[in-house]
């Protein structure tokens, strides 16, 4: 078998309509869709459809900002920790 592959293919391109999913409409539960191979459909919205997304993001501030200058205190802070702990560990 050189090329596996091509040859199933081939093999399922001869079957016809034997690889089709079989639907039955009678034996389907109510709401069945045929186009989806026997799947259930979804049940439309009782309030209707819903708009589509804006184009544009709205903007929603969030918390507090935080600068710079706060980062940079919080990397002192944390280094002067470690200094101290480094100091009580000798």
């Amino acid at each position: 078998m050189p090329h596996p592959l091509q040859e199933k293919d081939a093999q399922w391109r001869r079957r016809g309509q034997g690889a089709r999913p079989i639907f039955d409409p009678g034996a389907a539960p109510a709401g069945a869709d045929e186009e989806a191979g026997g799947a259930r459909s979804v049940a439309p919205a009782e309030d209707g459809p819903e708009d589509p997304l804006p184009t544009e993001p709205v903007f929603q501030p969030g918390g507090p900002r935080l600068t710079p200058t706060f980062w940079y205190g919080c990397a002192a802070a944390i280094g002067l920790v470690m200094v101290v702990l480094g100091l009580l560990s000798l």
